[in-house]
């Protein structure tokens, strides 16, 4: 009834990183304009989690700024 086959490959896709977390090296930080330190947070808490690093969110000015602590 269906034709089964294993010479196609599995499509690459998914979202594009909005926010450079897994390239950060420990001190480095980026500044997220307009952006909300609790939203920041929360997309830094599940980038963490699944890159096993460690970030630090911070109120300033008109947005949020985001440091890799290690």
């Amino acid at each position: 009834m269906f034709e089964l086959r294993n010479d196609i490959p599995v499509p690459q896709g998914g979202r594009r990183n909005k926010y450079p977390f897994a390239d950060m090296a420990v001190g480095e930080s980026f500044f997220v304009p307009n952006r909300k330190p609790t939203v920041m947070w929360q997309t830094s808490n599940r980038a963490a989690k699944v890159l096993g690093k460690k970030f630090v969110v911070r109120a300033e000015n008109d947005g949020t700024r985001v440091w890799r602590a290690e």
